[in-house]
């Protein structure tokens, strides 16, 4: 069985910069938690960019793996 941390690493590695809400909405599809998500980003060092913020909200993040 594959791992979160595995995973996401294959997910993020083959979709470059990805839409948050996509990863969570595919990880939830193999069956990791939201938790499992969470701390397989944490040990990949996954960074997060947002593309704007209008009034004071953000709009969309996304994902991608450091260099």
């Amino acid at each position: 069985m594959i791992t979160c941390e595995k995973w996401l690493f294959v997910f993020l590695k083959s979709q470059g910069l990805t839409c948050c809400d996509y990863v969570r909405k595919k990880a939830f599809e193999q069956g990791f938690t939201r938790k499992e998500l969470k701390q397989a980003r944490k040990a990949l060092g996954v960074k997060c960019w947002n593309d704007s913020v209008i009034n004071g909200e953000t709009l969309n993040w996304f994902w991608y793996l450091p260099e």
